[in-house]
């Protein structure tokens, strides 16, 4: 009945290979459109995470398993537990507009598949940038300052030009960019820009370009891509373990795929993946169209196949309780009245099992629920009870 109902609702391809040879696991981040980003339908279903994930990245890497004739189990993390889970070998390979850092060299192989294009967001009105309305590409060098201000520019915390800022700072030309910051996501900087305290936001272009599309405000901000000569991106990787066979088997597999370290994959509108990308990010689009226009009751019950399997488990949960309860109550109602005669087996039975339900109670009362839900959640995997 357990197996049943919590694993009805789950596809066959997600069945555990962890010893298969015939399955390359590999992570990603889980919303950075229109490399990764998670969908309806048509996606590749994430183990861990249980949603649909498509993108260019995953379009890419899927293209790669098909020609080894192998399997993809995707499983999605947070940037710093991406890192993680391929340090620790819960997966084979990592993807997810990812570039080369130092730290990344340490750890990692890495294998370049696409140009990284660095774009800029602002203001139209911004009148450092009166002169590039009409374009698309811009050099920095270019730039019209007024008052001799510097520009200030933002990114989001964490990402490749967050982390290698100095050296992004050098190529920019330091004398035309001010301080830098840094906030937790792409949204926040934006609204900064919004409100003037910032110039422009530098990122990936083509995600540049994805998140204006989003904006309410689509006509307050422009999108360009930056061609400075002497600013040197590095390209985006997928990352192996050191040494790891699988390195020269996606090399190879890339080759056949029309892509080598002297031709990479450049991501516009003329790449078939970066074409299907596009086309299910219309649909999401379309999809929350639909939503805004339902009333209340509508969406609560549009989302309610999102909370499927949390029901199932609630209620499996419940089911449980119930019958253990029930049965636990019989036995001490029993023990209850052995004891009352005079039985010292059962005397002795009754007392010790006080004492250990006693202590678990003491246990479970003193150490805080975060923390016991962080052990039973991570800590047991690291004993081999995934």
């Amino acid at each position: 009945m357990h197996f049943c109902l919590l694993h009805s609702d789950t596809p066959p391809h997600t069945n555990k290979t962890k010893n298969s040879t015939d399955t390359i696991k590999l992570g990603t981040v889980k919303s950075i459109p229109p490399f990764v980003f998670t969908t309806e339908k048509d996606g590749q279903f994430s183990s861990n995470s249980e949603e649909q994930i498509s993108g260019i990245d995953i379009l890419l890497f899927q293209a790669i398993v098909n020609q080894l004739r192998k399997k993809l189990e995707l499983k999605v993390y947070e940037l710093p537990g991406l890192i993680n889970a391929l340090k620790q070998g819960d997966v084979d390979a990592i993807i997810g507009s990812l570039d080369e850092t130092e730290n990344r060299k340490t750890y990692f192989d890495s294998i370049p598949y696409a140009k990284n294009d660095l774009g800029i967001l602002f203001k139209k009105n911004n009148t450092n940038f009166l002169h590039f309305s009409n374009k698309n590409e811009i050099e920095l060098k270019n730039f019209n300052k007024s008052n001799n201000d510097q520009i200030k520019w933002l990114t989001v915390q964490g990402s490749n030009y967050d982390i290698e800022k100095e050296d992004i700072i050098k190529q920019l030309n330091s004398q035309m960019t001010k301080k830098t910051t840094c906030f937790e996501n792409m949204e926040q900087c934006i609204f900064e820009v919004e409100k003037g305290t910032a110039d422009c936001v530098l990122f990936d272009y083509p995600m540049l370009q994805n998140f204006a599309k989003r904006i309410v405000n689509q006509n307050l901000f422009q999108v360009l891509k930056l061609t400075d000569p002497d600013l040197s991106l590095k390209p985006l990787n997928i990352f192996v373990k050191k040494d790891s066979p699988l390195k020269h088997v996606i090399k190879k597999t890339l080759k056949n795929l029309d892509i080598d370290d002297q031709k990479l994959l450049t991501i516009n509108e003329n790449n078939y993946f970066y074409q299907q990308a596009q086309t299910a990010l219309q649909r999401n689009e379309q999809r929350n169209q639909r939503i805004l226009k339902k009333n209340i009751w509508q969406k609560i019950f549009y989302q309610l196949s999102n909370y499927k399997k949390s029901l199932f488990i609630t209620l499996l949960l419940a089911i449980d309780s119930l019958f253990l309860g029930f049965s636990l109550s019989i036995v001490f109602f029993r023990v209850s009245i052995f004891t009352n005669e005079h039985s010292k087996i059962v005397f002795y039975f009754k007392r010790n099992l006080t004492k250990i339900i006693s202590i678990f109670n003491y246990l479970f009362k003193a150490i805080p629920l975060a923390i016991i839900i962080l052990f039973l959640y991570n800590g047991l995997c690291f004993c081999g009870l995934d």
